[in-house]
């Protein structure tokens, strides 16, 4: 990360303007900000991110970058160069949500503006696949009556979603529907390229945002 100036200085406001170079995980704007003199309380001036060609910025377990509780009237732009990643976290098995790409977390109530300039792919992660689902056969034991016996037949699990896309559900694999051992699971949800949260948020740019901006 490369810092340009510090946010506050001799009664001026300077923009912070960093440059993720490097592959990270779980990126706090804010956190990285306050680290190069940017001061929450002043709140003033911009905060402008550049994520460099050839970088991937990844959620481990949620979010693969979040803005943090900046201050609402500080100005924040993340800009993602052509060749560059944003991606969310994948959901665990079976049936986890995928986490968001960019979540957004400002402060509200001030002038703060929000943009996205992306020119590389921004995406959601996606939804963890559904579990099998397993079933017996019923069969007439004699004297008309019947029993879920075995072998237990197991169906097929679901897929994990691409970014920004659900998984899918698991499904069963014979049987009998009066003999379910387990009932399959549906896949889970995918996780936002952009989530706004109500914040005004402006996505542009020529790159892919793979999921919801909402």
């Amino acid at each position: 990360m490369i810092p340009i100036a510090p946010a506050f200085h001799g009664g001026f406001y300077r923009d912070i303007v960093i440059h993720i170079t490097g592959n990270t995980n779980d990126y706090n704007i804010l956190t990285a900000a306050q680290a190069e003199g940017y001061d929450n309380t002043v709140g003033n001036g911009n905060i402008i991110i550049y994520v460099d060609t050839g970088v991937a910025v990844n959620g481990s377990s949620s979010y693969a970058m979040r803005t943090g509780a900046i201050h609402q009237n500080t100005n924040v732009t993340i800009n993602v160069a052509s060749g560059a990643f944003i991606y969310g976290y994948f959901g665990a098995d079976f049936g986890g949500t995928g986490g968001d790409a960019v979540y957004w977390e400002t402060s509200t109530g001030g002038n703060g503006v929000y943009t996205i300039n992306n020119e590389g792919i921004i995406g959601g992660g996606g939804g963890g696949r559904g579990n099998r689902g397993g079933r017996q056969a019923y069969v007439d034991v004699g004297k008309g009556n019947f029993q879920c016996v075995a072998p237990t037949l197991y169906g097929s699990y679901g897929s994990v979603g691409a970014y920004g896309n659900a998984g899918t559900a698991g499904t069963y694999g014979g049987g009998s529907a009066n003999c379910i051992i387990q009932a399959p699971t549906g896949g889970g949800a995918a996780g936002y390229s952009v989530r706004k949260n109500s914040r005004t948020v402006t996505t542009g740019g020529g790159g892919t945002y793979a999921g919801s901006a909402a």
